[in-house]
């Protein structure tokens, strides 16, 4: 502060002079003055001596420092990467790199996000599975109207939810971020099977029956029913075994076993429930909406035709919103925004030279990945490719002359002389005072021009700061850290930069070459996209671009087009296989393939109204809510 202050001093002098010119030291003094500024408000940031230096537009990028970390990776924990990220973040607290020292550190990329999404999953599933609860035991309650018979079925329910669990860790062995919604599926679907033999049970109680007579008419009542309902949820999820989709076929087999496990539970465990806590007889009173209810169904009598035609119409205008449904590929948008890991990932999609959206082609040489990367940057659709070559300049000898002539002048301003022992707090403070009165005379001069403002403005921070925080021995020391503390580091990087000297393949540092060369010489081309690809169709056309050319190109652009049109396949076959299946369960069943149909209308048309209500809300279905569709 004191060597700094001292120039800063001279050269005001010399502006009142007439000697310099003061739009030299426009900017500096008003830099300075920010950083002042924020030290006396409580929110110390240390001056950028690059942006002083430079005077060019300040950019994210150009303060960002990227840190590619191989994690090691426990598969046998829950949090497999969970150690590496406490490792990252102590080494960062024990080397001061906080926002306290103008520091932020994030950590994203598969690991970080996989951390996040798995606590986001397990708070989400958790939280979504007790709201399930919660609401299904309200309506039961509401519909039974009797704790006896809410704690028997919510007891069923449960204890069939934990058999489910014991099914999916001996049938699987784990859950992934799909199957661990069977939960909430499981709670809706298998609810139902005991709703309907506890009413039936309560309807032959209140008519008289004793409680052998109450179960057998519910088991003959409902049996059949609730095995129908049963075996067709399972269809449902069976459909999904077959397909390509992982974690969707695991939550096929574990949600489809469920259901046979809540059937099996709803005729053993119910029953035995209602027998240890027999239900008292009582007469039913007829409820207002059972008093409706005949007038509902001789509307519906008389309006049949035309109810079946507004159906009609509404089904044939969920046709045409149906080809209007869209999906959406990136599964970046099933994770959590708020997370660090995805903040920081969209951060870096939003530069193309950093975009994690780049397509990688391995080579037989290195020859043939420049000639490769040459032919790319020639695409619309492609902003810049890298190969190690990319690493090794241009014109060295004409560069190297230049930096030589600079070298010779500079190196000996730069590092030259030794310096003087650090100051104490009381001469950073009469540097301080020197340069109050300083920049009170520039402000004051009429040759200062635009000087002026600053000028004064920063005279009277740094006396606001002498009179207030000045006075606590430490204070100069912290205001020295937050002003100076950056420039020694630019001041030897300037210096670096004087010592530069050819670079050759050989020379380029091996943790480089590594990610561009393998040992047996493949190498690896790395194309960036011109375009943000958070749209499909810029995706689908870097994609195309870059695989009409190089069909064996592959890495997230790729495989999320790949990806997504695997999900679609396997939801296709999943939709077909569950629809024959149940066509056929219901003409074996039924013995009519009228009533068959009949049944299958109104699935047909919830279908359609679900893809136009998504179409209409102007949602679009995605590798996780798709599965409502075969369901």
């Amino acid at each position: 502060l004191r060597g700094l202050f001292g120039v800063l001093s001279d050269a005001s002098e010399a502006v009142t002079l007439g000697e310099v010119d003061p739009g030299l030291l426009t900017r500096p003094l008003t830099m300075i003055g920010d950083t002042v500024a924020a030290h006396l408000d409580g929110r110390p940031q240390r001056l950028s001596w690059r942006d002083l230096m430079t005077g060019l537009p300040d950019r994210p990028s150009d303060r960002r420092q990227i840190v590619v970390v191989k994690p090691k990776i426990s598969y046998d924990s829950l949090s497999p990467a969970e150690h590496a990220i406490k490792a990252v973040r102590a080494a960062a607290k024990e080397l001061g790199l906080d926002p306290k020292h103008g520091v932020t550190v994030r950590l994203t990329g598969g690991p970080a996000m996989d951390e996040d999404e798995l606590r986001s999953v397990q708070d989400g599933v958790g939280l979504a599975s007790l709201v399930s609860l919660v609401l299904v035991t309200v309506l039961v309650f509401l519909g039974l109207r009797s704790p006896r018979l809410v704690f028997a079925t919510i007891t069923t329910l449960l204890f069939s939810l934990i058999w489910t669990a014991t099914f999916a860790v001996v049938a699987i062995g784990y859950l992934n971020l799909i199957s661990v919604a069977f939960a909430v599926l499981f709670i809706g679907l298998a609810v139902d099977f005991s709703i309907q033999f506890g009413l039936r049970y309560k309807e032959g109680i209140d008519q008289g029956d004793n409680i052998r007579e109450a179960l057998e008419s519910a088991a003959a009542g409902t049996g059949v029913a609730v095995g129908l309902a049963a075996l067709c949820a399972a269809i449902g999820f069976f459909a999904f075994v077959p397909t390509k989709y992982i974690g969707l076929s695991q939550l096929g087999i574990i949600a489809g076993g469920g259901m046979f496990i809540g059937f099996a539970a709803t005729l053993t465990l119910l029953p035995a429930l209602f027998t240890v806590m027999p239900l008292r007889p009582r007469p039913r009173l007829r409820a207002p909406e059972e008093r409706a209810e005949p007038a509902l169904m001789s509307y519906l009598d008389r309006h049949a035709r035309a109810v079946c035609l507004g159906a009609l119409a509404l089904g044939l205008v969920s046709l045409l919103a149906m080809s209007h449904a869209r999906f959406d590929f990136d599964p970046i948008n099933l994770k959590d925004p708020k997370t660090e890991s995805v903040q920081a990932y969209m951060d870096l999609t939003r530069d193309s030279s950093t975009s994690p959206y780049s397509i990688n082609i391995v080579t037989p040489n290195l020859a043939a990945a420049d000639a490769l990367a040459k032919r790319l940057e020639g695409l619309l659709e492609v902003d810049s490719t890298v190969t190690l070559s990319s690493f090794v300049p241009q014109d060295q000898q004409a560069k190297l002359a230049l930096i030589d002539q600079m070298a010779t002048f500079l190196t000996p301003v730069l590092d030259g002389g030794d310096p003087k022992p650090p100051p104490s707090n009381d001469e950073r403070r009469q540097a301080t005072v020197e340069l109050i009165g300083k920049l009170r005379a520039v402000a004051a001069s009429p040759k200062a021009g635009a000087l002026a403002a600053p000028a004064g403005r920063l005279a009277a921070l740094l006396a606001r700061f002498d009179s207030g925080p000045g006075r606590d021995a430490s204070a100069y020391a912290g205001l020295e850290e937050a002003i100076v503390a950056n420039l020694p580091g630019r001041l030897d990087g300037l210096i670096d930069l004087m010592k530069a000297g050819p670079v050759t393949l050989n020379t380029v540092p091996p943790e480089i070459k590594a990610r561009y060369v393998t040992p047996d010489g493949r190498a690896r081309v790395e194309v960036f996209p011109a375009d943000m690809l958070t749209d499909e169709t810029a995706l689908r056309r870097f994609v195309g671009a870059v695989r009409d050319i190089a069909p064996d190109a592959t890495d997230t652009p790729v495989l999320l087009l790949e990806g997504g049109k695997l999900v679609i396949g396997a939801f296709e076959t999943a939709g077909v296989i569950a629809f024959v299946a149940i066509t056929l369960l219901l003409v074996v069943v039924l013995r009519s393939v009228l009533d068959s149909i009949l049944v299958l209308l109104p699935l047909a048309l919830a279908a359609a109204l679900t893809v136009a209500i998504v179409v209409v809300t102007g949602l679009k279905f995605n590798f996780a809510n798709i599965i409502a569709l075969p369901l």
